[in-house]
């Protein structure tokens, strides 16, 4: 019976992050150990999620420059891992709560070291 709640909510919580997702909060802490919060009110940054890939773009106003990226992607439970296109990874975990998406954990480079990141996305 628990298996069975268990496929359940990891099924609940797949249906609930496939969408487009607009960023409203980051903060972190670089590879280098300075901790960062990206002002907002100049970026705009989207998250897009299928079943199987995401992708995201973001778009600066002071520099009218953009970017993006885009892979695969697993998620087992809360646990969610991106492939990057780079060779990075990410070990992120994610809750939705009150139709904010909540993606908290690192980007890994391919040599082991991690950035640390909170990011909070509403409904796009």
């Amino acid at each position: 019976m628990m298996q069975g709640i268990l496929a359940q909510s990891q099924a609940n919580l797949h249906s609930q992050v496939v969408g487009t997702w607009k960023l409203i909060s980051q903060k972190g802490i670089f590879i280098d150990g300075v901790a960062f919060t990206t002002d907002l009110s100049k970026n705009t940054q989207y998250k897009i999620l299928t079943p199987t890939h995401w992708m995201y773009i973001n778009y600066n106003q002071d520099s009218l420059r953009g970017g993006g990226d885009v892979g695969t992607y697993q998620l087992k439970g809360n646990k969610y891992v991106e492939a990057l296109t780079d060779g990075y990874k990410t070990d992120f975990t994610l809750k939705v709560e009150r139709g904010k998406l909540h993606q908290d954990g690192a980007i890994i480079t391919p040599d082991g070291k991690k950035a640390m990141f909170h990011e909070i996305y509403e409904s796009s």
